[in-house]
């Protein structure tokens, strides 16, 4: 029995080892410690994701209202192209009706 009996270096190094060990109060701490960080940082996320989100909407609207203002840009570009390659034609058909009204003008007097 005396053989398995321990020794006092050995009692000594267990001794330090437990003196290195939290308290049941320092575990406690540090578990509400960690509980109240954990419950922040979850109402902050849940904040951030409300706010990402809102920002989401107002990048979604901002994109719709800028399609339909360069779709009515292309619109207009298109248009305006249109008509500068056909104003020499309208210009020519213009005169043309001109001077068909004067010819019959002239022939009624």
């Amino acid at each position: 029995m005396i053989g398995e009996k321990v020794h006092n270096n050995e009692l000594a190094e267990v001794k330090e080892y437990m003196a290195l060990l939290p308290t049941k109060d320092e575990v406690t701490g540090l578990r509400n410690y960690m509980r109240q960080n954990i419950d922040k940082f979850a109402a902050d996320n849940n904040s951030f994701e409300k706010d990402f989100n809102a920002h989401l909407a107002i990048i979604r609207r901002y994109d719709e209202v800028l399609s339909e203002k360069a779709s009515k840009h292309s619109v207009y570009l298109l248009e305006s192209k249109q008509n500068e390659q056909n104003r020499p034609v309208m210009k020519d058909l213009d005169d043309r009706i001109l001077n068909n009204l004067k010819l019959i003008k002239e022939g009624k007097e």
